[in-house]
């Protein structure tokens, strides 16, 4: 006796539950968990992601030349990790987590210090300690985060906006 179906989705759908291809697969468990694509956050690096030396030097130095505004006070801030971060993203991908953190923190720091100076002249000049205060924890969040490097753990800045990823 053979069933009729209304039309041929139905009549797949038959032969699918027949063949017992009906449902979600199981997953194998060595597939589930890979590595490769799991990477740690907001921890020290296990033994997996562990960085060498030259790696936790290369990322400090990438958060270090933050300090470059010193030298050239337009956009030095940016310029400077951009440079260590284009040149050694390829080396080592805990650079390139350290590199994209510096960035994303030097270009929220500049915002940050382009609102003060619109509320400094807002105000006409009360609020003189907003911009200092914007500098004393700029300095401090990049000290922060070159002692953050250098111990081999992620790079993480509450006040930083995610525009690299």
């Amino acid at each position: 006796m053979s069933l009729k179906y209304k039309n041929e989705s139905n009549k797949n759908r038959a032969n699918n539950f027949q063949d017992n291809k009906v449902g979600p697969e199981i997953p194998n468990p060595e597939e589930v968990y890979n590595p490769k694509y799991h990477k740690p956050t907001n921890y020290v690096y296990n033994d997996m992601f562990n960085p060498s030396d030259d790696e936790k030097n290369m990322a400090m130095f990438t958060h270090l030349a933050g300090f470059a505004m010193f030298v050239f006070p337009a956009g030095g801030s940016i310029i400077g990790p951009l440079i260590m971060w284009l040149t050694q993203r390829e080396k080592s991908e805990f650079i390139d987590i350290h590199g994209k953190a510096a960035l994303n923190f030097q270009i929220s720091f500049m915002i940050y210090y382009i609102l003060s100076v619109i509320l400094l002249f807002i105000s006409f000049g009360l609020l003189f300690f907003i911009p200092m205060i914007v500098g004393l924890v700029h300095i401090i969040y990049i000290i922060l985060m070159s002692v953050k490097a250098k111990n081999g753990e992620e790079a993480s800045c509450p006040l930083s906006f995610r525009f690299l990823k």
